[in-house]
């Protein structure tokens, strides 16, 4: 009966030992992140046949060290992770633009109601060269918004690339680390234990989380315990002890749009998944790039170069101090042609000028040439335009005429019409020598010095319709910043509503997972006389043996 008795002791000290060790270490972790609270699982011994009695309990064992952790909320809160990043990236970057775009004092609005302000006093006194030179001066000023603005915009485009390159060293190296635990996971498991260690699942869960800041996933568990991360929408990160990388690149277009790339694991040569990119910080990047930046570039363009082309057009329908016909007043950008690196011609074969600046879409376009005709792309909306037989290589689409005469099947170009025309368009006349040059006199005629026609109808402009919108530039130019006002308002809100979505999440999950110094004190005291029982049931078990020898020496 001493030894049984002893045994039993034992194994109940040994059982309150680790259920005290493993207390202690959920204390030690309790500020500790990503840690799961740990548990261990008691169970009996197995039972000792007693003849006829039946059976004799035996103690007690440490049956397993169980991980507080629920997989639902683990994928819940990985969603919610990712809703949030993508949220919080772009609501961070189209503030930026609201804040500066909108600056009454800054803006382009601003500088127009000066120009033609200028323009008004012209009317007034058509052969004054103090007027003449302030609108030049007021004309230079304008010409310095629209650059101002662009280079504003060119700066976040930088921001967000560099943002972006962050971004995705981070998804390589958490990819990397996930996949290295997975194999130290199932070293663990097989190390003879055949469970897997719960700080290392920890350090995964935590990796994963991380990474679903940067980018949505999906997570599944194999037979063996791995886990195989996919993005949203399919393309494999890591698989069993292997990732794939994902790289940054604007080589299919060169000084074109960064695209994203990823190398599957395996393969030798990188696919681009630009468009399959959701959630997380980098979704949130693509999304801002894609709805806010470049339409807000490409528009605030259209304004500039549209602008340029109405005010050109008038001057040059008069006549100047001297009697000259008009000339220009503002440069006219041209649309960018991008050839792709894979082309078969280096210098490219395509010409694209704008024949309509009212059809102007404020549109990027991908133009794919091919052995049965031409694909034009509008990167806006994604719509696909068909050309074959005699118009394939020679068309009209949005205001824009293509050329592609020398272009071969498989070139690709990618366009971009106004993106640029803010950043470049200029004054062409001197502000003081180019004086005399302003065509404000719609007549040549001897002794019409004091003609103003040409320079009314130059004022007209301010509030006739532009060929942008019903209404006038500066209508336009607002419809731009109230588009971008009314993506930042509805970006804050749904932001903060994931952000509070996501803090929930969290709660549950700690309410699962999270350690409770509290409880585990209490253990610690429960666990402690628990020992102290059992220390007691080995003193009266050494005792009684003592005993029963003494009895039969």
């Amino acid at each position: 009966m001493g030894v049984s008795v002893l045994d039993t002791a034992v194994s109940g000290l040994l059982a309150f030992q680790q259920s005290l060790a493993t207390t202690s270490h959920n204390i030690a972790n309790a500020n500790t992140e990503g840690y799961s609270r740990q548990r261990a699982e008691l169970a009996t011994q197995p039972s000792i046949p007693i003849g006829d009695a039946g059976y004799l309990g035996n103690g007690v064992r440490v049956a397993n060290i169980k991980r507080s952790f629920d997989t639902f909320i683990s994928a819940q809160l990985n969603a919610s992770t990712a809703a949030a990043g993508q949220l919080k990236a772009f609501n961070e970057l189209t503030s930026e633009i609201d804040n500066f775009i909108a600056e009454p004092d800054s803006s382009v609005p601003a500088a127009m109601q000066r120009f033609f302000g200028a323009v008004h006093d012209l009317v007034n006194d058509p052969s004054s060269m103090t007027a003449r030179q302030a609108m030049l001066t007021s004309s230079r000023t304008l010409v310095g918004r629209f650059n101002s603005i662009s280079a504003q915009l060119d700066q976040i485009r930088d921001k967000t690339g560099r943002a972006m390159s962050d971004s995705v060293a981070q998804i390589n190296s958490l990819a990397a680390n996930i996949a290295e635990l997975n194999q130290r996971v199932l070293d663990s498991r097989t190390s003879g234990t055949g469970t897997a260690s719960n700080d290392l699942l920890d350090q995964r869960d935590l990796a994963v989380s991380k990474l679903a800041e940067q980018l949505d996933i999906q997570v599944t568990v194999d037979n063996t315990g791995y886990y195989d991360i996919m993005t949203s929408t399919g393309q494999s990160l890591v698989m069993a002890a292997a990732s794939s990388e994902l790289s940054l690149s604007s080589a299919s277009f060169p000084g074109g749009p960064l695209e994203v790339m990823m190398r599957p694991i395996g393969a030798k040569t990188a696919v681009n998944i630009s468009s399959q990119i959701s959630g997380g910080a980098l979704g949130g990047y693509r999304q801002f790039i894609d709805q806010v930046l470049n339409p807000v570039q490409n528009d605030v363009g259209r304004i500039a170069v549209s602008f340029a082309h109405q005010i050109n057009q008038q001057l040059q329908a008069g006549f100047d101090l001297n009697g000259n016909p008009g000339v220009a007043l503002f440069n006219e950008p041209l649309p960018a042609v991008i050839p792709a690196s894979t082309n078969a011609a280096a210098t490219p074969p395509a010409s694209v000028t704008i024949s309509s600046h009212a059809a102007l879409t404020g549109s990027d376009y991908q133009v794919n040439v091919t052995a049965t005709g031409t694909a034009v792309t509008n990167l806006r909306t994604q719509q696909v335009s068909q050309f074959s037989g005699a118009s394939s290589l020679q068309f009209t689409l949005d205001g824009l005429d293509f050329d592609l005469t020398g272009a071969s099947a498989g070139d690709s170009f990618m366009v971009q019409p106004t993106r640029g025309a803010a950043s470049s368009v200029a004054l062409t006349l001197d502000v003081i020598s180019g004086a005399a040059q302003i065509a404000a006199a719609a007549t040549n005629a001897p002794g019409t010095v004091g003609d103003n026609t040409n320079a009314l109808a130059l004022a007209n402009l301010q509030t006739s319709k532009s060929s942008l919108l019903q209404g006038s530039y500066e209508d336009a130019y607002n419809e731009v910043v109230g588009r971008v006002g009314v993506l930042t308002q509805s970006s804050t809100v749904d932001s903060k509503a994931q952000i509070k979505l996501l803090e929930a999440v969290k709660q549950q999950r700690d309410s699962v997972s999270g350690g409770n110094l509290d409880e585990e004190a209490a253990n610690l005291i429960i666990f402690q006389q628990a020992y102290q029982a059992a220390s007691q049931v080995i003193a009266i078990a050494r005792t009684t043996f003592d005993a029963l020898i003494a009895a039969v020496k």
